[in-house]
């Protein structure tokens, strides 16, 4: 699963701006990240030339004692990522000056690269919103899908950048995914011998053909035995999210419910012997090996590109289940208003 990183804003200290002409920035996107060249202060202070591939850039911020002050950066001409790649920008109600960005799987990817081969604790990066730098921290920890910018100037900023952020964010062009879209299904363990023998009904189990790219092996048309009823499907999961180890995959934490149905499952299942199918919109996708007893939280292979997981991640964690009967009555029971005394405080 990924984890929450968080950029820790660089301290600020006075530089001397050089009195050069500023260079006017390339065109770049509403929103990106980009890469603070390393040596930027030294540069700066011996006036050299500009680096090759970058840009200078006016810095301005305020110090820990609230004043402001300015400072030179060259920043990559190349961003790291845009607001293409965010999939969501929030800000957390107790800390309103912070925002909350969650990439789609392509920019995790990005993200994580660059930020790997960095020098943690020393590098920094930039957030350049409309050419200008918002943010310059130093990074302190490789950063996947999910980091956090603080020090931004005041709620109203991180509030306008969610905006822009989230307003900018793609939209699925195609037919909404919906949670019910991706379920699991039991393979009769015995499937490939009954269907070599001919064998077309079996009580609990339906025939399946397999798609045509699952089949490049033999060249022959294939088929498998799947129980009748999904044992899950992705309207159970409480969260969803791509698995930046496994490609094509989805990390799915169930709920309660999904578990207990998983472990029941999976109890008439042999280690190593017996598949589980996953299936996408009525497609088999992929059969992988039952490996042993299930955790809450599950890997799921062969979903396919980044496009169809980000598609999927928003569906399931999108969606909210509707309460049962029992926990609208634990509600009634549990949940009351009562009014305050308008002089209570005195």
């Amino acid at each position: 699963m990924s984890q929450l990183f968080y950029l820790l804003l660089f301290p600020a200290f006075c530089f001397p701006l050089s009195a050069r002409a500023k260079a006017v920035p390339p065109s770049v996107p509403a929103v990106s990240v980009r890469m603070v060249h390393p040596d930027s202060q030294e540069l700066d202070r011996e006036r050299s030339p500009v680096p090759e591939g970058y840009t200078p850039y006016t810095y301005e911020f305020r110090d820990r004692h609230g004043k402001m002050q300015r400072e030179r950066l060259f920043l990559k001409n190349t961003p790291i990522i845009t607001e293409s790649e965010v999939e969501q920008a929030r800000i957390e109600p107790e800390r309103r000056e912070c925002l909350h960005i969650t990439l789609n799987t392509q920019g995790g990817k990005t993200m994580k690269a660059a930020t790997s081969a960095m020098n943690l604790g020393r590098d920094r990066l930039a957030l350049v919103v409309q050419g200008k730098i918002k943010s310059a921290p130093v990074v302190q920890a490789v950063i996947s899908r999910t980091f956090e910018i603080s020090g931004l100037d005041g709620k109203n900023e991180a509030s306008g950048l969610a905006e822009l952020l989230n307003r900018q964010a793609p939209t699925e062009k195609n037919t909404p995914f919906i949670p019910q879209d991706l379920a699991l299904y039991a393979v009769h363990p015995e499937s490939r011998r009954l269907v070599e023998e001919g064998v077309l009904r079996v009580p609990g189990f339906r025939l399946w053909k397999l798609p045509a790219h699952r089949q490049e092996k033999t060249g022959e048309e294939e088929y498998l035995f799947l129980g009748n009823s999904p044992i899950i499907s992705g309207d159970c999961a409480r969260h969803a999210e791509p698995d930046m180890e496994h490609p094509g995959s989805l990390d799915i934490t169930w709920n309660e419910e999904a578990f207990r149905k998983l472990e029941r499952a999976s109890a008439g299942l042999r280690p190593g012997k017996d598949r589980i199918a996953v299936v996408l919109r009525g497609t088999i996708l992929s059969t992988p090996l039952f490996q042993g007893m299930p955790s809450r939280t599950t890997l799921i292979p062969g979903l396919g590109d980044d496009s169809r997981l980000d598609a999927l991640c928003r569906a399931i964690n999108n969606t909210l289940l509707p309460l049962t009967e029992q926990q609208k009555r634990h509600v009634r029971e549990n949940v009351a208003l009562y009014p305050i005394h308008p002089r209570s405080r005195e």
